[in-house]
Formats: structure tokens, sequence, C-alpha cells
């Protein structure tokens, strides 16, 4: 097996892997967060948060296009900088459309 297809075979497996763990979340939790501690997410901002981590990630990383405007130097970014606080992050309505955005971004 070759890097290119031992690669796919796990990225795969992670999606599908992901998909079945989608399934299991109750879709009434949708706006269930952590009690405790500051800036989480919802449940239903954590689901779309896992429906496109991985596009733009392997994009970048097979084409160096890392989605970033023209002029952004890297090296000068913070991580603090980047963060919207948790409150402002998009959510998702439903957890088929997680799964549907997941299959989505498996192809």
């Amino acid at each position: 097996m070759n890097w290119t297809e031992l690669l796919k075979a796990e990225i795969q497996s992670s999606y599908e892997t992901t998909e079945r763990l989608l399934a299991l979340v109750d879709p009434n939790s949708l706006q269930w967060k952590p009690a405790t501690g500051s800036n989480w997410m919802t449940m239903g901002q954590l689901l779309m948060h896992l429906t496109g981590a991985c596009r733009h990630m392997f994009k970048g990383f097979v084409t160096g296009d890392w989605g970033l405007p023209p002029g952004v130097d890297m090296s000068k970014l913070k991580l603090e900088d980047m963060l919207l606080p948790a409150e402002k992050l998009p959510s998702l309505a439903s957890v088929p459309e997680a799964i549907r955005l997941v299959q989505d971004d498996s192809v």
C-alpha cells in the first residue's frame, strides 16, 4: 500500500467514525454546553465545527492554500486574535444536517 492509499483509507475511516458518533447525539441537546468554565461551544456549535474541520486542513496541507486573505503573514498571527468567542460561532439546527455536511465534506 502506498502513502496515498493509506491516507485515503485512514481519512475514510475517520469520516465513517464521525458519522456514527454524530448519530448518537440526542437531537434535543443541541443547546447544551458545560455548566462550568467559560467560552464553551454548545453541542450544535461543536457539530458545526466538526462538519468542516477537516476539509480546510487537508486543502491547506495538499495545496498550501490555507484560505487566508492575500498579504496575511501567518508567522505574525496569534491564535487568540483568530478565535471568535463561542457565542459568535455558527451552530447547526439538527443532527441529520450535521451528518449530511460530514458526508459532503468527505467527498
